[in-house]
This record gives C-alpha cells, structure tokens and sequence, in this order.
C-alpha cells in the first residue's frame, strides 16, 4: 500500500482499494484536473476517463505479462505503466508493452524493519544455526527446493534448524509434506513450522530470529519478505534473478547461480494458464547446497553481509517510493 503522501488535487488509487471503492471515487465530485494512480493488476482495473493523467504501478513474476494485460496497458488513456524494477521494463516491453514504462521501485516499512529488531524468545538461543523461510507456499517460491537442500546437507545435525512460515493458517498438507522429505531423506533435523496470521510486531521479531534468510525463488515481483529480512540485518540466499537482482547483489547477498527456462511444470500451469509459454528461472540445487553449507560455517562474514544488506536496502523505503511518485505525477502539471 503507497503511503500517504503530497497528493492535494490528485486523485490515488491503492491496492486497499477494490472496484466498488474506485467506482464510488468516480462519482465523487473533485473539482479540477486529477490523476489517477492504480496499484493493481491491470485485469481488475477500469480507467477513469475523466482523469488527466492515468498511471498504472503493476508487476509480475515472469519474463512475461498475461495476454490479457496487453490492451489495458496499452490504452491509449494510459499515461505511464510504472514498475518497481529494471527486470520488468524488459520482461513488460519484450511481451508487447508499448506505452511509457517508467522503474517506480516498491518499498518496505522502515518504522518497524530494521536493525533494531530483536528475535522472538522462541529463537533467542543464539547457539544453533536458524535458517529462515517466510513467503507463500507455491512453486514459484522454491519451498521444494530449499527443503530439499536443508534435510541433504544437513540430515544429522541438530546444530543447524529452518524456521518455515509459508501459511496464514495451520495446513496439515504443508506440514505432511515437510515430513515426507525430511523421511525422504532419511533426516532428523529440526523444522519449525510457523503457522496463523501474526501481528506485524511478532513478524518484525520473527524475521529477526533468522542467522540467514533464504528464497531459492523461480520468479519474484517485488520480494517483500527478502528486503524486510535485510532491512532487519539478516542475510539472504536467493536465486540471482527477477525483482531481487535490483537491489542484490554479490556484495549483500549470497546469490544462487541457475538458468531461464520454459515453465512446464503441468500442474503449475494448469492453476496458473495464464503463464503458458512464459519462462522462469530454475535454481541450481548444487549451488544453493554449497550457500547453506557457507553460511552456516561462516557467521562471522554473514554477520557483516546483514549489516551491508541493511544499510543497501534504506534507499527502498515506502517513504522514498511516495516521494518519487508525487514527484512525477507533479511534474506532468
């Protein structure tokens, strides 16, 4: 959600905000010019064609967009499509986005993600090694592959434990998989599945009790809970590919090595069609193995890549992003 801003005689849109709500601004009487800003997928937006301005603040996850986006984001009434990344201008224009494509970078909550942060007692013994996982549980997050990785290279030691939150609610399916691999391997080291809505307050502690963070991602938009492990000073393995490659980097991150490849994955396409023909990245299990194995024998030097992560990432506050924003929409008056 785009903090607010300097927005006096403009018009925001966020994504808080559904098509009931947009429809109800319409009949709002605004007196003078205004611009529209959408925060939305493009297949959930109607244009307000009294708007002088209308810009769209979208993303996505592949080197592609749905061929459903295309006519929308082409409109002519549209003035701009922002964003947040390098990696989208190139996947946006290569899929046939002709209308301006402007980097307008996303952002993270500087207020409550950062060095301060402290981790939750559950965590506080500082002796084992914690991994960290926090994302959604689907293909394109990687949860294959980390798990894999974890219960192969370090199947005896109980020295060395995952923290995995990929749910809002308890799911026993999560749960029965995670136990068919660790069985799989034959291991008995220890994952710590983190279930249920938290309050943002227990998140912040819970990101903070990680001694690294890892995301062998296939695809990533925007990688909130990437730049808000960073923010918190705890280092990331992730793939080096998508959204991440625009503010990671081999100087704050450990990245994993792999190859673009054609989405085949039947099952995953035959719940997301739309992705038919588009290509992510598939992350070299061998590579990622060797990372969790640095990190874990190397605190030090992972202790120094957090402080690094952290102080890279100040630049992708939402505060910046409202700021960069206003200044556009401002400069068109």
């Amino acid at each position: 959600m785009l903090p607010p801003g300097d927005v006096s005689g403009r018009y925001i849109f966020d994504q808080a905000q559904d098509e009931i709500d947009i429809n109800s601004c319409r009949e709002a009487r605004i007196e003078g010019p205004y611009s529209c800003l959408y925060i939305l997928p493009p297949d959930r937006i109607i244009l307000d064609r009294a708007a002088g301005e209308n810009y769209i603040w979208t993303l996505y996850e592949t080197d592609s967009v749905p061929v459903a986006w295309l006519s929308l984001l082409n409109d002519a009434r549209v003035s701009e499509v922002w964003v947040p990344t390098d990696f989208h201008v190139q996947s946006f224009r290569k899929a046939g986005v002709h209308s301006c494509i402007r980097t307008v970078p996303f952002g993270y909550d500087d207020k409550k993600y950062n060095l301060s942060a402290s981790p939750l007692s559950n965590f506080a013994d500082r002796d084992p090694f914690y991994f960290i996982f926090i994302s959604e549980f689907k293909k394109p997050k990687g949860c294959d592959l980390l798990l894999n990785s974890f219960f192969s290279v370090f199947k005896y030691r109980d020295d060395v434990k995952l923290i995995f939150k990929a749910s809002a609610g308890y799911n026993k399916d999560i749960e029965n998989y995670i136990l068919s691999l660790r069985e799989m391997h034959g291991a008995s080291n220890e994952v710590f599945m983190i279930s249920g809505q938290l309050p943002e307050s227990v998140m912040v502690s819970l990101y903070a009790s990680g001694d690294c963070f890892v995301h062998p991602n296939r695809g990533e938009g925007w990688g909130l809970t990437l730049i808000q492990s960073m923010a918190c000073g705890v280092p990331v393995i992730t793939s080096n590919y998508s959204a991440q490659s625009f503010y990671c980097s081999e100087k704050n991150s450990l990245l994993i090595s792999g190859q673009e490849c054609e989405i085949l994955d039947e099952a995953w396409l035959n719940a997301v069609p739309q992705q038919r023909g588009h290509k992510w990245f598939e992350p070299d299990q061998r590579v990622l193995e060797e990372l969790l194995l640095y990190a874990v024998n190397n605190r030090g030097a992972l202790r120094e890549l957090g402080f690094r992560a952290a102080k890279d990432i100040k630049n992708f506050t939402w505060s910046e992003s409202a700021k960069k924003a206003s200044e556009i929409i401002f400069s068109k008056k």
